[in-house]
Parts: structure tokens; sequence; C-alpha cells
């Protein structure tokens, strides 16, 4: 089980890496979206480290109310940023 957790947490990294670079280029835009992505990650992350080093049924189920934070940001952060993409 520790190497899943520990390759989830290395996923997980890449993900806030990513939405990173996503938030410092929309913030001045879509602050609100932006900041509401990039909080849900940053709890994710940490849920995920919390699950690489004692993994347990309770950090199972943060990571799973984690993901389902970052999963309704981002489709706010699309819904919001669909009309100035397009």
């Amino acid at each position: 089980m520790k190497n899943g957790t520990n390759a989830f947490k290395s996923a997980v990294d890449k993900v806030q890496s990513d939405v990173q670079a996503v938030v410092n280029g929309a913030k001045s835009d879509f602050p609100n979206e932006s900041s509401a992505l990039e909080t849900s990650v940053n709890g994710l992350t940490s849920a995920a480290k919390q699950l690489a080093s004692n993994p347990s049924a309770a950090a199972i189920a943060q990571v799973v109310r984690n993901v389902s934070a970052v999963s309704t940001a981002a489709k706010n952060f699309a819904t919001a940023t669909s009309s100035k993409c397009s």
C-alpha cells in the first residue's frame, strides 16, 4: 500500500503544479474561481500527504472529499472561463 499512496501523492503534486500555473494566469480575470480551485487542490495535496504518511480509512475518506471539492471547483472554473476562452 505504501508505494501506491506515494504514487498517488506524486500524481497529486503534479496536479498542484499544473493548477498553480493555470491559477497564476487566470487569477486577475477570475479571482473567485481561481482561488476556489487553488484552495481545493491545496486541500487535496494535504490529504494525499496524510494518506502517504499514515494510510487509514479516515485518510482515504478525506481524499475522497477533497477530490470531490477539486472536481466542483474545476467545473466552476471551466464554466466561468469558457465564455472568455471561446
